[in-house]
């Protein structure tokens, strides 16, 4: 990611609309929106959460205007009003609304993670600029008198533990973001060493209370996301062949390239694996993968790393990996049918 010419900030809202619209974010999110329609219009207690990779318009406000590296920059982005204007609260800042005392730091909580450590930064800037933000989130439905926002918590080390802002604003924490912790002390205060913690993002928690009557009938969880089913490994000479059913691929467009991918468990989402092949075509049955002897080999020289194969269908947008479905066999499952070899 390069600096803006002079490192100078984009505020201009025209600009700064079209910037977030080619993210292809805004689509992905009306996309979502279009299919929880129904479920909004009918009352149903609907939740949503994730990595957005996107800022709040509650964050960029008047009041934060000069924090971090805003740089006087307002914005309402785009995904996260569509969000609220499709009738979903933000949890946090509904818990939360003051943006500078709480501001809800997710990412990045490392400095070395940052997306602006590049030397277009240092050199066009004269120094690494703090883009830490909120971009993490969980979503419920408004005015559901059934369903309760208990509390919510920041999962991870606090803000000011590796990432030193470049003004020393965070020499001393002030702020009043709650935390918990899978790591904690004697006492229950998280506590982490570098890099201890398990992720570049930290996690956002929230605890929810929620009513349903005596006579409600069970419905369908809406699942947008394609699967694999039915897997079944054979010895094919000196290959491993996996039969496996793919199907529900809903999000399939034919403008976009996806693969199948052969990878350890452990390998890095951002590649293309051991092996992978384009899906020519949108998959809904029966598929068969064959593991040649190389990739088979490579499990057993890494079996520290990886605890098995992993089958992932994925594409590249605009640069960023998606996965769009996961499948992980042990290696235990592959040695009842063959032999790895060495």
């Amino acid at each position: 990611m390069a600096s803006h010419t002079g490192c100078l900030p984009i505020s201009d809202t025209a600009q700064l609309d079209a910037m977030n619209a080619q993210s292809k974010r805004p689509a992905q999110t009306q996309y979502m929106l279009d299919k929880l329609a129904p479920y909004i219009a009918d009352g149903t207690p609907i939740f949503i959460g994730g990595d957005f990779n996107e800022a709040s318009g509650l964050d960029w406000t008047a009041d934060t205007a000069n924090m971090f590296d805003h740089k006087g920059t307002i914005y309402d982005f785009s995904t996260h009003k569509m969000i609220r204007e499709a009738g979903l609260i933000d949890s946090y800042r509904a818990l939360f609304p003051n943006p500078v005392s709480h501001p809800g730091i997710t990412w990045p909580f490392h400095i070395k993670d940052s997306w602006t450590q590049g030397a277009s930064y240092s050199q066009e800037c004269g120094r690494t600029l703090d883009d830490r933000d909120r971009i993490d989130y969980i979503y419920h439905s408004a005015n559901h008198s059934d369903l309760k926002l208990l509390d919510a918590s920041i999962i991870g080390p606090r803000p000011n533990t590796y990432f030193k802002g470049p003004h020393g604003e965070d020499d001393t924490y002030q702020w009043s973001d709650p935390h918990s912790g899978i790591m904690v002390n004697t006492e229950g205060t998280p506590f982490y060493g570098e890099r201890d913690f398990v992720s570049d993002h930290l996690w956002y928690k929230t605890t929810y209370q929620i009513e349903t009557p005596k006579d409600s009938t069970a419905t369908t969880s809406l699942n947008l996301n394609p699967e694999f089913s039915n897997i079944s490994l054979r010895n094919d000479g000196s290959d491993l062949a996996i039969d496996f059913t793919l199907s529900n691929f809903q999000l399939w467009q034919e403008n976009r390239t996806y693969r199948l991918v052969v990878s350890g468990d452990s390998t890095s989402s951002r590649t293309n694996g051991w092996q992978s092949e384009v899906l020519t075509s949108k998959p809904n049955g029966k598929m068969t993968v064959i593991v040649p002897p190389s990739v088979l080999t490579k499990l057993k020289a890494e079996a520290p790393l990886h605890k098995g194969l992993q089958l992932r269908i994925k594409s590249a947008i605009g640069g960023w990996h998606k996965q769009y479905a996961v499948k992980t066999i042990s290696t235990e499952e592959i040695e009842k049918v063959m032999t790895i070899p060495s």
